[in-house]
């Protein structure tokens, strides 16, 4: 797979598809293909999408591009760099649904033509293309990408962006895959540790088995905090690491647990919650929102779940039932384990080797079985093969 910088003109550009934001108003070459359509009796005025809603559609051959796929996006005064690099990462992920079969895309720069900085915007632009590669959301048949850019100076700038933007033009998505395996078998992990200490709370309140549950907690997050560390080389891992770190070193501040006198002297109970549990809880919350605006979303579910978990064992030994903090946590886990079943589906069922029969019990807390599952999916997961980004 290859992406290029090239000069010329969008609407003149031979691609498969042309990939476009609609930022709820028409603005340069958007307009043009939509005027362009119109000209030739195809008005789609009223069908552009909503934000995060998307169109796709024949260009008719009214324009070099075979398709044309419109994402929604906020207006242009909320059109930022994260927007932009949201936006980049969505045009692969709708294209991987709608048309898998997609060999070559164009996109066009963005920002520049109302105020946003050059580079930032396209630094935006490609770390969200390279976000959806490395979680293999892009079309099965995807060969190439190209940045369309009408200005041969920026063109010229871009191009050396690009090369600083890709190390060695390679990315290797096997790597990517063995990154992705060993976060989902920490999430794994995570899920059966939960798991086991939301059965214990409702029938044992045994101090020594709670810290123990708690020193283990602590080294789930060590372990999640060097795996970021090492696993990650993306743009934004110091960040990423820092975010782990911080609710790690919380959550090492929560390793003793309260005293049980706590629980009998009522302005003792709420000096506890307000200075100690609920800043926790914020972090955990604050952590999570993070982490999935860096497009990490398996840490932030560890995250959540592990840290939930700590926050359960103290309230149990305060001798105070939160009942929404619970459903929060189990809902979590419901929703993660769908998730990895989903994935695991994707591999397993084209060969008919997915244990239907057998979803009912992976999905009530069988995490060994579904870790099983998940490492067969794994092994029979086709060898990928590396994709070199190239600049012409």
């Amino acid at each position: 797979m290859k992406i290029t910088v090239n000069n010329g003109n969008a609407l003149n550009f031979k691609a498969d598809v042309l990939a476009l934001k609609y930022a709820q108003a028409l603005f340069g070459v958007d307009y043009a293909v939509v005027e362009r359509l119109s000209e030739e009796g195809i008005d789609i005025s009223n069908s552009l999408p909503k934000i995060s809603e998307s169109l796709l559609i024949s260009s008719k051959e009214h324009i070099a591009a075979k398709s044309i796929l419109f994402i929604g996006v906020q207006d242009l005064s909320k059109f930022k760099y994260q927007e932009i690099q949201t936006f980049a990462h969505e045009v692969l992920c709708v294209l991987a649904t709608k048309a898998p079969q997609t060999r070559h895309i164009c996109l066009t720069m963005h920002g520049v033509g109302y105020g946003l900085d050059e580079t930032q915007a396209f630094e935006a632009e490609i770390n969200g293309l390279l976000s959806a590669i490395k979680q293999r959301k892009f079309p099965k048949q995807l060969k190439k990408i190209t940045i369309i850019e009408r200005d041969e100076d920026r063109v010229a700038r871009l191009k050396i962006n690009l090369s600083k933007l890709v190390p060695n033009d390679v990315i290797n998505l096997y790597e990517s895959e063995e990154i992705n395996r060993e976060v989902i078998l920490s999430l794994l992990a995570a899920i059966k540790f939960s798991t086991q200490v939301l059965s214990t709370l409702s029938t044992n309140f045994d101090q020594y088995i709670l810290q123990e549950f708690i020193n283990q907690a602590i080294k789930h997050f060590a372990d999640i905090t060097t795996k970021t560390s090492k696993l990650f080389d993306d743009v934004n891992i110091h960040v990423i690491t820092e975010i782990c770190q911080d609710l790690h070193v919380k959550a090492n501040m929560l390793t003793f647990l309260p005293n049980e006198q706590i629980a009998k002297d009522p302005q003792s109970l709420i000096q506890f919650i307000i200075t100690v549990l609920n800043p926790f809880q914020v972090s955990i919350e604050v952590a999570w929102f993070k982490l999935h605006n860096y497009e990490k979303k398996e840490i932030a579910d560890f995250c959540y779940i592990i840290g939930i978990t700590i926050l359960l064992i103290h309230y149990t030994l305060i001798e105070q039932n939160i009942p929404t903090l619970k459903k929060n946590l189990t809902d979590k886990i419901k929703e993660v384990q769908n998730q990895i079943l989903n994935e695991i589906g994707l591999k397993l069922i084209p060969k008919n080797e997915f244990p239907w029969d057998n979803i009912s019990q992976l999905l009530s807390g069988d995490t060994d079985n579904l870790v099983k599952l998940y490492q067969l999916s794994l092994n029979k997961s086709t060898h990928i093969e590396s994709i070199e980004y190239e600049q012409t």
